[in-house]
């Protein structure tokens, strides 16, 4: 990543981290480079119970955002960030 990276999406829930890694994926192979950063063991209620993040490059957020829009599972626990 060139610039510091950006959420593109937070994620709660028990499958936080492995839904975060799965759209890692996804973004990867359209050529974004996604970085899962949090803590999949700690439920913070401050912070809405989402403690995973999905981390892109700044001008890559938009892009990003789309992306996981269009491929979104119904019972997934993610917010898509950066519009």
């Amino acid at each position: 990543m060139t610039a510091t990276p950006v959420a593109a999406a937070s994620y709660g829930g028990a499958g936080a981290w492995a839904a975060a890694e799965l759209d890692a994926a996804l973004l990867g192979a359209a050529g974004i480079r996604a970085v899962v950063a949090g803590d999949a063991h700690l439920h913070a209620p401050l912070f809405g119970g989402h403690q995973v993040v999905l981390l892109v490059d700044p001008d890559h957020r938009a892009e990003a955002a789309t992306l996981l829009e269009g491929g979104s599972p119904g019972s997934l626990d993610r917010k898509v960030l950066g519009r």
